[in-house]
C-alpha cells in the first residue's frame, strides 16, 4: 500500500520547478504588470520564441519563470500605462514619443532603488548611472527596421535634472544589451466567475418569477 505513494512522491520531487512572475503594478484597466527587471539577462531573440512579436501572446518559460497568460506590449499599450503613470500628463496617441519634466513627483514614486523585498518604488531600476540617474528600461515589441541594433524601448528617468517617460526608439541601446535592459509584459485581467451559490439563487429566483405567472392565471 505504501509503494504507490513513495513513487508519486518521487514523481513530484522530479519535476522542474517553475517560478511565478510577480506582479509589480496593476493599472486602472486591471492590466497586471510584469518587473521589467524580473526579465534582465534576456536578448531580444531569447524572448520571440516564448512570446509572439505579431500578437504579443506568450507561451511556455523564460528563464524559469512561467509566462503563459501573459503579453509582450507594443507603444501603444505601453503608452497608455504611461499616460496613467504620468497623471495624464503625457501619451495622449500611440505613436512612440517622449514625455520630460523637471522635478516630477511621480518618478521617485515609480522607481524603486533597494532591490527585491519591500518596495519604496513600483517598479526596480535596471540602470544606475552617475551613482544618480535611476532608469527602469524595458523592449516592446515594435521593432526598428535594423533588428541587428534598435527597437522600440520603454523608459522611465529619474533624473535629478529632468524626469522622463518614453516609448521612442533608441537605436544607441543594442537589443542584445541584456544587463540593463528587461521586456514590458502584462496579463489582461480575467473575468471572475461567479460563485455557485449565485447561480443557484439565480436559478431559484427565475423558477419562482414563473410560479408566481403560472399561478397568476
Amino acid at each position: 500500500m505504501k509503494r504507490p505513494v513513495v513513487i508519486l512522491l518521487a514523481f513530484v520531487v522530479s519535476l522542474p520547478l517553475v517560478a511565478r512572475a510577480d506582479v509589480a503594478y496593476v493599472d486602472g484597466l486591471g492590466r497586471e504588470w510584469l518587473q521589467p527587471a524580473d526579465t534582465l539577462g534576456f536578448t531580444w531573440f531569447d524572448v520571440v520564441p516564448v512570446c509572439d512579436v505579431g500578437t504579443g501572446v506568450c507561451a511556455g518559460t523564460l528563464g524559469g519563470i512561467n509566462l503563459d497568460g501573459w503579453r509582450w506590449a507594443n507603444v501603444a499599450t505601453l503608452n497608455t500605462l504611461f499616460h496613467e503613470l504620468s497623471g495624464g500628463a503625457g501619451f495622449f496617441t500611440a505613436e512612440p514619443q517622449e514625455y520630460e519634466i523637471a522635478n516630477s513627483t511621480w518618478a521617485p514614486a515609480l522607481i524603486d532603488n533597494d532591490g527585491p523585498g519591500p518596495d519604496t518604488g513600483v517598479f526596480h531600476i535596471t540602470a544606475l548611472f552617475g551613482g544618480v540617474e535611476e532608469r527602469v528600461f524595458g523592449w516592446t515589441r515594435d521593432k526598428d527596421p535594423d533588428p541587428a541594433t534598435g527597437a522600440y524601448l520603454g523608459r522611465i528617468d529619474n533624473n535629478p535634472f529632468f524626469d522622463k517617460l518614453q516609448t521612442d526608439d533608441r537605436s544607441d541601446i543594442d537589443q542584445e544589451n541584456a544587463d540593463i535592459v528587461g521586456f514590458w509584459l502584462y496579463r489582461e485581467p480575467h473575468p471572475v466567475p461567479l460563485p455557485a451559490g449565485v447561480w443557484l439563487l439565480g436559478a431559484g429566483l427565475a423558477g419562482l418569477a414563473g410560479f408566481g405567472r403560472r399561478h397568476a392565471r
